[in-house]
């Protein structure tokens, strides 16, 4: 088996696979130097992360300012291309750059310390408001779900009146209304 780079074997150690893949995005954002600060957790890693483990996912979603950089440290880590993702066989990562821009508001970006190192992730309204969207948009009863979940579980820590403005911006108002008045009977 290949030998990992030096900057990766400590993910070896690590059994968790939440745990493995956000350390992995802190020593990505580490690696881009001022650069890394646009590195941004989306997605199903961000639902994990905000679920704590109830929704899983394989892949690492990540928003890149700086993605031509991101690509050239993963094929420096030996990360190989597959479709649209970048894969690391070994440890078990597989890494997807969608876009370059945060679908929300960079000041609702929460950073996490992990390990004495920093990561990103998309603020806990932005993610609801994707997942509402999808529900919406593409019929996804999952993100539906999901949206719901969120809501519940984080309910008195939201801020509301930004999820409604952007409810409202993206066309899922309604639906945001029917999950609200759900979570609270």
């Amino acid at each position: 088996m290949d030998s990992l780079p030096p900057e990766l074997q400590d993910l070896e150690a690590i059994a968790d696979p939440l745990e493995r893949r956000l350390y992995f995005v802190a020593l990505l954002s580490n690696a881009l130097g001022p650069e890394g600060k646009d590195v941004v957790v989306v997605g199903g890693q961000a639902l994990q992360f905000y679920t704590a483990g109830a929704y899983a996912t394989a892949d690492v979603d990540l928003v890149c300012v700086s993605r031509p950089s991101a690509v050239e440290v993963l094929n420096r880590w030996g990360f190989k291309r597959e479709g649209r993702h970048w894969q690391q066989q070994r440890l078990e990562l597989l890494v997807e750059i969608p876009d370059e821009g945060l679908a929300g508001d960079p000041a609702r970006v929460n950073e996490i310390e992990l390990r004495g190192l920093t990561l990103r992730i998309i603020g806990v309204e932005d993610l609801i408001a994707d997942r509402l969207r999808a529900a919406v948009h593409w019929g996804s009863l999952e993100d539906r779900y999901w949206a719901s979940n969120l809501l519940a579980s984080k309910g008195n820590s939201l801020d509301w009146e930004y999820l409604r403005k952007q409810a409202e911006r993206d066309g899922t108002g309604r639906l945001l209304t029917e999950l609200e008045a759900q979570i609270s009977a």
